[in-house]
Parts: structure tokens; C-alpha cells; sequence
């Protein structure tokens, strides 16, 4: 058994300029976004896998410009299933994620002294099983709870999402 770093080590450099409607120029905004990723393959059918990004949005009416900072740790395994199943292999990811956001200008309506902020954490696993080779299933369970402090409040979300995947 061999320990090494993947090759997948990667970095990322977006800037985006969203315009939604000419007229609503109050919605316009720029992103850039700054991403590493990287990937270690402790095992032959495991990775473990560590992302994080930080991404700063700004509108032209500046109320609503934000900064976000988000940690993403996953580890997948996949899991050779038997030929008499007729099915595989199953890839089973759990994962968690950390994320960080923070309002860049007071937003005189909601809070005038006060900056929003969130943090949010989201765990949880994804699954995919190939039924043959182009095709495949997939499973997402995903637990979100976030607190924010304009106004104080703390969330909890589920999401289940099951669906096909069609590659040709």
C-alpha cells in the first residue's frame, strides 16, 4: 500500500460581472472568487479531499456587497461491488462544510450600526451507484444549520435530493 498526494492539486481565479437587467443597475455586481483544492489518497479506493475558497461580491449600489469564505473536508470511498449484482460500483462521499460570509456596507433598512454576518455549517453524504455504464444513481443528504446576527436567528435545513446521471 502506498501513501501519496494525488496529483489533484489544483487552484481557481473567477471574476464574473452579472448583469440581470439593464434598467436595475442597483442589482449589478461583480464576484471574484479565489479557490485551492487538494486531494491525498490515503487508501486504493479512498481520498480524502480538502477545499477552501474565498469569493467577494460586489454590487454597484455597494448595500449588498458581501465577503464569503468557505471550507469544504470530504473523503470518498468507492466500493466494488460483486458481479452478480449486476450493478457498481457505489461511491459514497460523506462530507462537511464551514462557511463564513460578512456584509462589506451597513444596510441603513435592516441595521444601521451593524454589519450582517453568518456562519453556517452543512454536513452530510453523497452516493452515486452506475447502473450500467452510462447511467447512474445518485443520492445527496444534506444537513444545513446557519445562525446569523441581523436579526439573531439560527436555522436548520435537510435537503434529499435522488436522482439519474446520464453520461455519454
Amino acid at each position: 500500500m502506498s501513501r501519496h498526494i494525488s496529483d489533484a492539486v489544483g487552484f481557481q481565479l473567477d471574476v464574473a460581472e452579472i448583469v440581470g437587467v439593464p434598467e436595475a443597475t442597483a442589482q449589478n455586481a461583480t464576484i471574484n472568487s479565489f479557490g485551492a483544492a487538494l486531494s491525498y489518497q490515503p487508501i486504493e479506493n479512498g481520498t480524502l479531499g480538502f477545499q477552501t475558497s474565498y469569493a467577494l461580491t460586489d454590487t454597484d449600489a455597494r448595500i449588498g456587497s458581501t465577503k464569503g469564505l468557505v471550507f469544504r473536508a470530504s473523503y470518498t470511498h468507492i466500493f466494488a461491488l460483486p458481479a452478480e449484482f449486476g450493478v457498481g460500483p457505489l461511491v459514497v462521499t460523506p462530507l462537511v462544510y464551514r462557511i463564513y460570509s460578512w456584509d462589506t456596507e451597513l444596510n441603513p433598512l435592516v441595521g444601521p450600526t451593524l454589519l450582517g454576518s453568518t456562519k453556517e455549517w452543512r454536513y452530510g453524504v453523497t452516493a452515486k451507484l452506475g447502473l450500467t455504464d452510462n447511467i447512474a444513481t445518485n443520492l445527496h443528504l444534506l444537513q444545513e444549520d446557519t445562525a446569523t446576527n441581523l436579526p439573531a436567528t439560527r436555522t436548520r435545513n435537510t435537503q434529499v435530493i435522488v436522482g439519474l446521471l446520464f453520461v455519454y
